[in-house]
């Protein structure tokens, strides 16, 4: 997938999906990737977000660069 059209349709959808997603990236080793969608919410006032909207957050740790609140486990079958 190429970066610019990566962006190109994250700017179309809510900022908290392409931070679900730049963090998803990160996880799985795609870094490249990941780093086009930091580069898009760097110029936006985010707000922190579940992970899983539908699980409870108090308690669950953060993740600063995306400002995810990790309130579910992610595994990578590899």
């Amino acid at each position: 997938m190429k970066e610019e059209l990566l962006v190109r349709e994250t700017r179309r959808n809510p900022l908290a999906w392409c931070q679900r997603l730049g963090y998803m990236l990160s996880l799985v080793g795609a870094g490249k990737m990941a780093a086009c969608l930091e580069s898009v919410i760097e110029k936006h006032n985010v707000f922190r977000v579940a992970l899983a909207p539908w699980e409870k957050t108090a308690g669950a740790p953060r993740d600063r660069r995306w400002n995810i609140i990790e309130n579910v486990s992610v595994e990578a079958d590899t």
